[in-house]
């Protein structure tokens, strides 16, 4: 059976395993039940005598599993005409508009999109999968909202069609794909091609503690590309400068007495999730995010059965994120820690509550694709890839004004993937699918004192983590 939507832009797809299942069930509805149904039609004939005959057109229902998917169950596919129907800044943004799933995505150049879906939610992401053709975006370093997909590494541009599979019923996927399996496919070109767009957008954005500004953004992009005999290339770049809403607030909570406490003015009396009152002094963690992508893409056809694709991509963010008091001295200075009065309540705002961050990074990915067929019918595919943490440092104030912080980085941390995969058929109505999977985590995290959070100078060692796994799998399905 299949589905669309009135806009003809999404098609859902279920492949039943047995149709009789559905026949079974409908017989087992109670008598009663039945008999009801056939009670009320016969009374609603009976009480119009003045029905005329309509003959409708005829529809036709047809089924087939020749060409089921390998991954059985409900799937979404989303074609470059139907991604061109919406306004696009980012990758993900193309998900926005998908059934039974959704984006943990809260402002343009958001770092931390996670996908959630039937059977994961929005702070899950060891239980998504995302390729982009065939090269793993997934990050599962860590399993939380920030470790998204790496997003970053394709420009919307390049985005020729997107597939969604639900569920995990298949062997072809690591066991991440439990929720949902998103594939990205980019194109190459078959002939010169080049473009650029240029996007400007803006938000006014108020809140009832007393925040109010103005928020404005921008993005470029632009892609090159030819073919020349057997080679085909694109290259594409993309810039995006965005400055996002308060994500939280700062809140003071009620102290005891304290003669030493500055009389304050503004901020707003509140209650926190349990009902306890708090005094929400401003809003914080507001970003502004500046990202570069760019990305080469080579392939070549080799022999009439055998192609090759080179992938390279590289991201890079500066991200600076701050807040603003809203409580105010008797001289109008601006009040963000300490013990504060406000109407004759003392409350205690933590040292903390406003200081500044930066967060730095810059990453790699590699990728080799080979497609192959054996004979008419049969398939196979080769992939490598790695991913690597080039640059990923996070400092933090210790508190506003204040030099001293603290210097997180993540830096060597990555993985490799290596995927070797076949198909064809095996008899009339069967598709057999065999492969071999290995992958290899690296997880470096050094957290270190600093006399300046802003620099790279580090000093002390707080805390530090790591970690190497290694999966192997090899599989065979019908």
């Amino acid at each position: 059976m299949a589905f669309s939507d009135l806009s003809g832009q999404y098609v859902l797809k279920h492949h039943p395993h047995d149709a009789s299942t559905h026949t079974a069930g409908f017989l087992r509805l109670p008598v009663a039940v039945l008999l009801t149904f056939a009670a009320t039609v016969s009374m609603a004939w009976a009480g119009d005598t003045d029905i005329q005959a309509v003959t409708l057109k005829g529809t036709t229902v047809t089924a087939t599993t020749a060409n089921a998917p390998p991954v059985q169950g409900a799937q979404v596919h989303i074609d470059r005409a139907a991604i061109e129907h919406h306004n696009i800044v980012e990758v993900e943004d193309v998900l926005a508009f998908t059934p039974n799933l959704t984006i943990r995505k809260r402002y343009i150049g958001d770092r931390n999109a996670i996908i959630g879906g039937r059977a994961s939610g929005t702070t899950q992401s060891a239980r998504s999968l995302v390729y982009a053709d065939g090269l793993l975006l997934s990050d599962f370093l860590d399993s939380g909202y920030a470790n998204p997909p790496r997003w970053g590494m394709v420009n919307a541009a390049d985005i020729e069609s997107i597939d969604i599979l639900y569920g995990p019923f298949s062997a072809l996927y690591p066991g991440n794909a439990m929720g949902t399996t998103v594939l990205l496919h980019t194109r190459m070109p078959d002939r010169f091609r080049a473009g650029a767009e240029a996007q400007v957008f803006s938000q006014h954005f108020s809140d009832a503690y007393g925040e109010d500004r103005h928020l404005a953004g921008h993005a470029g992009s632009a892609f090159l590309g030819n073919r020349h005999g057997r080679w085909r290339w694109e290259l594409s770049v993309s810039r995006l400068d965005n400055h996002g809403q308060p994500m939280s607030y700062a809140t003071a909570s009620k102290g005891s007495d304290d003669a030493t406490a500055t009389p304050v003015e503004g901020g707003a009396d509140d209650r926190n999730p349990d009902g306890n009152e708090r005094l929400v002094a401003g809003p914080v963690d507001m970003d502004h995010t500046r990202q570069t992508q760019a990305s080469l893409k080579v392939g070549v056809t080799l022999t009439p059965r055998l192609r090759a694709r080179f992938t390279l991509g590289w991201w890079h963010n500066r991200s600076d994120l701050h807040g603003r008091s809203l409580l105010r001295d008797a001289n109008g200075q601006v009040v963000d820690a300490g013990s504060i009065r406000v109407d004759g309540d003392t409350w205690t705002l933590p040292q903390d509550a406003f200081a500044p961050s930066r967060r730095q990074g810059s990453q790699r990915l590699l990728g080799l694709r080979l497609d192959g067929h054996v004979g008419a019918a049969w398939q196979w595919q080769a992939v490598a890839s790695r991913y690597d943490e080039l640059l990923a440092r996070e400092g933090d104030a210790a508190m506003p004004g204040a030099d001293a912080g603290t210097l997180a980085d993540n830096g060597g941390s990555g993985w490799w993937t290596w995927d070797l995969r076949t198909h064809g058929p095996l008899g009339p109505d069967n598709t057999l699918y065999a492969g071999v999977h290995l992958d290899r985590y690296l997880l470096d995290s050094r957290v270190h004192a600093t006399d300046d959070w802003r620099s790279e100078g580090q000093g002390a060692l707080l805390s530090a983590f790591g970690g190497r796994t290694t999966t192997g799998a090899v599989y065979v399905q019908d």
